[in-house]
């Protein structure tokens, strides 16, 4: 299967219909679940709910809605989750190459000094 994103690039701009599907799929999945899961138990209070007697309507109402929001909020909180992951590793790579960068400048001497003192302080922290 074949990214159809750098497939257009060729000049025969050939991928299958199946390599879109596939595609489109495994870039909007969880969306998709998360779609469904929502569709399904809407669908299941809108059969349930008619049929229920009339005090147990307003509690599978109630349940019904309380399941759309746990999948809706389960999902948002994940993908918020990943999203801040991504950009807590982006700016420790970024204050990596600062770091490196500014020692880079430095005389070797106290690099020599600092590499000392934060490997005395590891062997401390380990006796202890």
């Amino acid at each position: 299967m074949e990214d159809p994103a750098t497939a257009r690039d060729r000049p025969d701009n050939s991928v299958s219909r199946t390599d879109r599907l596939i595609y489109l799929i495994q870039s909007s999945g969880g969306a998709l679940c998360v779609l469904l899961a929502i569709t399904f138990t809407f669908v299941v209070a809108l059969v349930a709910i008619p049929l229920a007697p009339g005090g147990d309507r307003v509690t599978l109402a109630t349940a019904a809605f309380t399941g759309i929001g746990t999948i809706a909020g389960a999902y948002f909180g994940v993908r918020v989750g990943s999203d801040g992951k991504e950009r807590a590793e982006r700016d420790r790579n970024e204050a990596q190459l600062v770091v490196e960068r500014v020692a880079s400048k430095v005389a070797e001497a106290p690099v020599r000094e600092a590499r000392e003192e934060i490997r005395q302080e590891q062997r401390d922290e380990a006796a202890s």
